[in-house]
């Protein structure tokens, strides 16, 4: 296949993109793309731009797209939220126009907004932050263009992502660095629920859901696997040898959160099997002490 990538630098993208060493590649980016194969052409230009490269991207054909990029992370501002929504639909109506039949998207699983227990593709949201809303939004005008267009739109919501290039104030990384410095992490939400997925299993499972003919619509891109807060700092301090720095001192609080029914996941990617968060966690940490980040 033809794909064009966009965030190819990004979290996911630099986990994506040597997965797909079978097809031609169009990268799409403002900065310099680490990873170079024969059969990758980097185009280094502007989504805010797209005009100015419409006779490379006609040239190139695009049978897929895959739309990672929104920038500006972790700025979820009003002006941040539209400039991306707009650069966004104007690339669905150029790759519209260029006859690209397949369009992955990338949403979040905050689409669901204030919602508890196992949620599912077609669970109506609570509600909703600006980000949020804004990606549903994009959603709804994407699969309107999808009818018009006649492409087949794979909307990606993905859980909590972790692993190798995360922002090191997540909670992951960031445990991992107090534990490293012999302290106690920040813990303001501990019985908080949340489904968290290995970001080589997100890249595995977005290429999945572009090379199958059969897929479109949404998709939920997790674990399927609830967890408290406190039960991933337990396990990283356990991992990591400093469970005698743990000290909470905190009141049971009920346990609130969502994660992901991958029913739909799991018919459309059968062979999919999610790395455990304990595995994940130690393959971060070998690579961390390889690196010798502190």
């Amino acid at each position: 296949m033809r794909v064009l990538i966009t965030g190819a630098s990004g979290f996911i993208g630099k986990q994506l993109l040597p997965l797909l060493r079978k097809h031609e590649v169009l990268i799409l980016s403002r900065t310099i793309v680490d990873t170079v194969r024969d059969n990758f052409i980097c185009l280094r230009s502007d989504l805010a731009q797209l005009d100015t490269i419409k006779e490379q991207l006609s040239s190139f054909k695009p049978e897929v797209c895959i739309h990672l990029a929104w920038e500006g992370l972790p700025d979820y501002s009003l002006k941040t939220c539209h400039h991306n929504f707009n650069i966004s639909v104007n690339l669905i109506e150029m790759m519209g126009d260029l006859g690209c039949r397949k369009i992955f998207i990338s949403g979040s699983c905050w689409e669901y907004g204030h919602i508890s227990g196992k949620v599912a593709e077609e669970d109506t949201p609570g509600k909703t932050g600006l980000f949020a809303s804004f990606k549903t939004a994009l959603r709804l005008v994407a699969e309107s263009m999808a009818d018009d267009y006649g492409f087949e739109l794979v909307w990606g919501r993905i859980f909590f992502a972790y692993g190798p290039g995360q922002r090191q104030n997540s909670l992951i990384p960031a445990c991992i660095k107090n534990f490293k410095n012999n302290q106690l992490p920040d813990i303001r939400t501990p019985y908080a629920i949340n489904d968290f997925i290995h970001i080589k299993d997100v890249a595995h499972c977005i290429l999945a859901l572009v090379e199958n003919i059969n897929t479109k619509g949404i998709y939920n891109i997790a674990s399927g696997i609830p967890v408290t807060i406190l039960d991933v700092v337990h396990l990283i301090a356990d991992l990591m040898g400093k469970t005698s720095l743990l000290r909470f001192n905190m009141d049971k609080e009920q346990e609130c959160g969502f994660w992901a029914d991958t029913s739909c996941l799991q018919e459309a990617v059968p062979n999919f099997i999610s790395t455990s968060l304990s595995d994940g966690i130690n393959r971060l940490l070998d690579e961390y002490d390889k690196d010798g980040e502190k």
